[in-house]
C-alpha cells in the first residue's frame, strides 16, 4: 500500500508504464508497417498469381483453340481418308463390274453358241425323228403282215377244231379239213393222200382246189425210199419244202410244180392209233413261207385231225375196244394230254361220272376223285354257265342224239377254264337215255389266242390312228414354226435391215425355236408313255386314290366339291397311270367350270359283266359334241379358247386308258356338263 512516503517510486511506475506503452504502440506500429508490407507483398503476388492465372487461361484457351483445330483438322483428314476408302470401293466395284460384264458377255456368247448348237442338235433329232418315223411305218407294215398271217393261221386252226367237233365221220373230216386249207389258209391246194406201201403210189382221199391234172399227176406219182412222202411215213415229220427252185430230193414232181405254180410245200403226217399212215400235202404259190411259227401250227393241226380219226375209229370200234381199254390207256393218255381232251362217262340213272386222268388235270382236281357225281360236275361249272349245261345234256337226252356244247369251269384254285364238250348219249331197249360219254376239250389257250388276235387287230387300227395324227402333227405343229424360222432367217440376211428391226427378227425367232422345242417336247412325252407300258399292276383301293388326287388340289387351293360313290371298291391296273387319269378329268373340271357355278365333281364306279366302269361327272361348260364331237380326245384339240390350255389332257387320258386295256367315252351339252365313262376288262374277263 503506497502512502505519501511512497510517492517516488509512483512515479517512477508510471514512467515505467507510459515507456512500455510506447514500446508498445511502437511495436505495434512496427507490427502493422510489417502486416502492411505482407499485405502489399501479398496482393502484389496476388496480382503476379492473377496475372499468371490470366496467362494460364489464355494459354488454355489458345490451346482449346489449337485442339478444336486440330480436331478439325484431323477430322477433314478422316473425311479425306473416307472418301479416298469410298473412292477405292468404289473404283474397286467398277473394276468388278467391267469384270462381271466381261463375264457376262463371254457367258453371253457361251449361251449363244450353246444355242447355235442346240438348235443344230434339235434340227438333227428332228431328222432322226423322221428317220424314226418312217422306221416305225416300215415295222408297222411288216407287223400288219405278221399280224394278218397270224390271223390267218389262227383262224384256219380255230376251223379245223370246230370241224373236227361238228363233222360226223372220218371222211366228212377229211374233206372240211380240205376245204378249210383253202379257204381259211388261203393256200393254193389241199389234198390228204393214204399211200399204197406195196405199190409206191399216192391214193388221193380227198383234196381241194385241184385240177384234173392234178389229181391224174398225183394218182401215178410213185415214191422213193427218201422221197418227202417215205420220209414223213419213216420219221412221223412234216416235209417241208420251201423253194422248188432249189429243191434237188424232188426232181419227179419238182418240174411239174413249179409249171403248175407252186413255189413251196409242207406235208404234215397223219397218224391213226399212233401210227402215221397218211400225208396231208399242203401247196403255196408263196417262196420260203413255212416258217417256225406255221409249221408249229400246222403240226398242232394235223395232231387235231389224227386225233379226231383216232375219236371216230374209237366210237365206230367202242364196244370191241373195251375189251382192250387196258393197253391202249396209255396211248389215250397221251393223246388226250397232247391235245387238251378229257373223257369222261355219266351213268344217267346213278348219277355217277367216271373221268380220265386229263379230265381230272383239266377240272383242276386230282385224278384219285375221277369218279364223281353229275351234281359234283355242275359244281364245278361257271355259275353263269350251270343252267346252260343242264338244258344241253336235258334236250340232249330227249332228242336221242349228241350235243357239243362251249362252256367255262371254276377250278378248285379259283382259275376259269374254257371247255368244249362233246358228248354221245346211250339208249336202252326202252329207248330211254342211259349213258352218256363225252370229251372235254381245253380251249383256254385257243380263246386267249382269239382275244390276243383281236386285240392286235386293235391295237394295229389304234397304231394307224396314231400315225396319223403325228403325221398332222408333223405336217401342221411342226411345219409352221419350221416354217416361221425359214422365212426369219431369210428376212436377216436382207440388205439394209438395221439393229432395232434386226433384233425384233431375232426375237420373233426365238419364239418361233421355243415354239418348236415345245412341239418336240410333247411329242416326246407321248412316245415315252407309249413306249414305257411295263408298270407294275396291283390293287387299287379307288377311295383311298381319290383321297391322294384331292389332297393335291387342296394344297393348290382349289375350291370344288369333288364326291366319290364308289359301288365298286378296287381295281388291279397300274396305279400311275390311274393317277393321272383322275388328276385329268377333274382338273379339266375345275379349269372348264360354268363362271358363278360352283364345280360339282362326282366320281363313281360299278361292276357288271366282268367289267368295271368308272363315270366322271361334272356341272361345267360342257362340249357341244355335234360340232366337236370327232375331235374331243385329239391332240392339241381345245374348244374353250378364252381360258389358258395347250390341249393335251384328254388326249393323254384317252391313251392312258388304251394302255391299261380300257376304252373312254363322253356325253355332254354346251352349259350342261360333261360325263366321261371310263370301261375296264376286270382280271376275270381276261381269263
Amino acid at each position: 500500500m503506497l502512502t505519501k512516503n511512497s510517492s517516488a517510486p509512483l512515479t517512477t511506475f508510471a514512467g515505467i508504464h507510459v515507456a512500455e506503452t510506447v514500446i508498445s504502440h511502437a511495436k505495434q506500429a512496427f507490427q502493422n508497417n510489417e502486416k502492411q508490407e505482407r499485405a502489399e507483398e501479398l496482393i502484389f503476388a496476388n496480382q503476379a498469381l492473377a496475372y499468371q492465372n490470366q496467362e494460364k487461361e489464355n494459354r488454355a484457351h489458345e490451346l482449346r483453340i489449337a485442339n478444336k483445330e486440330l480436331a478439325y483438322k484431323n477430322k477433314e483428314k478422316e473425311n479425306l481418308a473416307a472418301e479416298l476408302i469410298i473412292a477405292n470401293k468404289e473404283l474397286a466395284f467398277q473394276n468388278e463390274e467391267k469384270e462381271k460384264r466381261a463375264a457376262e458377255l463371254a457367258i453371253a456368247n457361251k449361251e449363244l453358241a450353246f444355242q447355235n448348237e442346240e438348235k443344230e442338235k434339235r434340227a438333227a433329232e428332228l431328222a432322226i425323228a423322221n428317220k424314226e418315223l418312217v422306221f416305225q411305218n416300215n415295222e408297222k407294215e411288216k407287223r400288219a403282215i405278221e399280224l394278218i398271217n397270224a390271223n390267218r393261221l389262227y383262224t384256219f386252226l380255230s376251223q379245223i377244231n370246230q370241224a373236227i367237233v361238228h363233222s360226223k365221220n372220218e371222211q366228212a373230216l377229211l374233206n372240211e379239213v380240205c376245204r378249210i386249207t383253202i379257204e381259211v389258209g388261203k393256200f393254193e391246194l389241199g389234198a390228204l393222200s393214204f399211200p399204197d406201201i406195196a405199190k409206191r403210189r399216192l391214193n388221193i382221199v380227198t383234196h381241194c382246189n385241184a385240177l384234173p391234172s392234178d389229181i391224174e399227176f398225183l394218182n401215178r406219182l410213185t415214191y422213193d425210199d427218201n422221197g418227202p412222202t417215205a420220209q414223213v411215213l419213216k420219221t412221223g415229220k412234216p416235209y417241208i419244202i420251201n423253194d422248188y427252185e432249189y429243191e434237188p430230193a424232188i426232181s419227179s414232181s419238182k418240174k411239174y410244180a413249179l409249171g403248175r405254180g407252186f413255189r413251196s410245200c409242207i406235208l404234215l403226217p397223219i397218224r391213226k392209233s399212233g401210227k402215221t399212215v397218211g400225208a396231208f400235202n399242203i401247196f403255196s404259190a408263196q417262196t420260203n413261207l413255212f416258217d417256225t411259227a406255221e409249221v408249229a401250227l400246222l403240226e398242232e393241226a394235223s395232231s387235231d385231225i389224227s386225233f379226231a380219226i383216232d375219236i371216230f375209229e374209237k366210237e365206230q370200234h367202242r364196244k370191241q375196244m373195251r375189251a382192250s381199254i387196258i393197253q391202249s390207256e396209255v396211248r389215250l393218255k397221251q393223246a388226250q394230254s397232247i391235245a387238251h381232251f378229257g373223257g369222261w362217262e355219266l351213268d344217267l340213272s346213278t348219277g355217277k361220272m367216271l373221268w380220265s386222268e386229263e379230265a381230272c388235270r383239266i377240272y383242276g382236281v386230282s385224278p384219285a376223285k375221277g369218279v364223281c357225281t353229275y351234281e359234283v360236275w355242275l359244281s364245278l361249272t361257271h355259275p353263269e354257265d350251270v343252267a346252260h349245261v343242264a338244258n344241253m345234256v336235258k334236250e340232249g337226252a330227249g332228242t336221242s342224239g349228241s350235243i357239243d356244247f362251249s362252256h367255262r369251269i371254276v377250278r378248285p384254285d379259283g382259275s376259269i377254264r374254257h371247255i368244249c364238250s362233246q358228248a354221245q348219249f346211250e339208249f336202252d331197249k326202252e329207248g330211254k337215255a342211259s349213258w352218256l360219254y363225252g370229251v372235254a376239250h381245253d380251249i383256254t389257250e385257243i380263246r386267249q389266242a382269239e382275244k390276243e388276235r383281236l386285240k392286235m387287230i386293235s391295237d394295229l387300227v389304234q397304231r394307224n390312228n396314231d400315225l396319223e395324227q403325228f403325221s398332222y402333227i408333223v405336217s401342221h405343229n411342226l411345219r409352221a414354226p419350221v416354217a416361221n424360222i425359214l422365212g426369219l432367217v431369210s428376212l436377216i440376211k436382207t440388205i439394209g435391215i438395221d439393229k432395232g428391226e434386226e433384233q425384233k427378227v431375232t426375237d420373233y425367232l426365238l419364239t418361233a425355236a421355243q415354239n418348236l422345242d415345245h412341239v418336240i417336247m410333247d411329242i416326246n412325252h407321248i412316245l415315252e408313255l407309249k413306249n414305257n407300258q411295263g408298270g407294275k399292276r396291283e390293287c387299287i383301293l379307288l377311295d383311298q386314290l381319290l383321297n391322294e388326287v384331292k389332297a393335291n388340289f387342296n394344297n393348290n387351293s382349289v375350291q370344288a366339291n369333288i364326291t366319290g360313290n364308289f359301288m365298286a371298291e378296287e381295281i388291279t391296273t397300274v396305279k400311275s397311270y390311274l393317277y393321272s387319269i383322275f388328276f385329268n378329268l377333274i382338273s379339266n373340271s375345275i379349269r372348264y367350270a360354268r363362271p358363278g357355278v360352283w364345280p360339282e365333281i362326282n366320281i363313281s364306279s360299278v361292276k357288271r359283266n366282268n367289267k368295271m366302269k368308272l363315270v366322271f361327272k361334272d356341272n361345267g361348260m360342257g362340249i357341244d359334241l355335234e360340232k366337236n364331237g370327232k375331235e374331243v380326245f385329239g391332240l392339241y384339240k381345245r374348244f374353250h379358247y378364252h381360258l389358258e390350255g395347250k390341249g393335251m389332257g384328254l388326249f393323254m387320258v384317252k391313251t392312258q386308258v388304251e394302255l391299261l386295256g380300257g376304252k373312254i367315252t363322253v356325253a355332254s351339252k354346251a352349259n350342261e356338263g360333261a360325263t366321261f365313262s371310263i370301261t375296264f376288262e376286270t382280271e376275270e374277263a381276261m381269263l
